[in-house]
């Protein structure tokens, strides 16, 4: 592991160390006559991803992943209200992907992406109206290049059934985000979030080259309730 590489893990594990000493700090100071009215906030977001180091990967067997893919995100919060300010303390689930040209054993290859974050949200504004959350993260993240078989079976939710033929790369890492949401009234928001996680060199395919780390960036729209 590179001096870059140490330094980064040992930043990552002080952010995540100070998520938890806020969150500790927070729940002991919580009023709960305010927690108790509605203590628990779910969302759900979609949108797109810009992966900057995920296009520079080069294969000598042509072809490359595209910059830009999708997002999936996932999250349930407890509000904590602290005066005059609103704490929330929760965890996201995720889900990015993006495709490429890079030919595999029988398709053409695809990143996948997870992470599992605890993490907090600042508040400004009522929750009950439009307001601006500034998010931070800090958790398990990790990818794979795989080839899959998607065929249309005709299921109930429509579209294709992919099934995975072979994994060329996988790859763990601890990482985190930090972003900023903004709610246009009690259900909408969007949210910009930039992921940093540092996955290491590219194996298991023929690579020019090919570090994959961040930031990864995600826009998201969805609804929260």
């Amino acid at each position: 592991m590179s001096l870059t590489s140490t330094n980064r893990t040992r930043q990552q594990s002080g952010c995540l160390a100070l998520l938890l000493c806020l969150s500790v700090w927070s729940m002991a100071h919580a009023d709960p006559l305010e927690t108790a009215k509605s203590p628990w906030e779910w969302g759900f977001g979609i949108g797109v991803t810009s992966w900057a180091d995920l296009a520079d990967v080069q294969s000598s067997l042509g072809g490359d992943f595209d910059q830009y893919g999708y997002a999936l995100d996932m999250s349930v919060h407890r509000r904590v209200q602290i005066g005059h300010s609103t704490l929330l303390l929760g965890a996201d689930l995720g889900f990015f992907s993006a495709e490429s040209g890079i030919p595999g054993v029988f398709e053409d290859l695809i990143q996948r992406g997870v992470y599992l974050t605890p993490s907090m949200k600042l508040r400004f504004g009522d929750s009950g109206r439009g307001h601006v959350d500034l998010e931070a993260g800090a958790g398990w993240y990790n990818t794979d290049f795989a080839e899959l078989n998607c065929e249309n079976q005709g299921t109930i939710i429509g579209g294709p059934v992919c099934t995975e033929i072979n994994e060329s790369f996988d790859a763990n890492a601890f990482g985190g985000y930090l972003g900023i949401r903004g709610s246009f009234n009690k259900w909408f928001s969007a949210s910009l979030r930039a992921h940093f996680a540092d996955f290491g060199e590219v194996t298991g395919l023929p690579t020019v080259s090919g570090d994959l780390g961040g930031p990864i960036y995600t826009l998201m729209f969805g609804a929260r309730f």
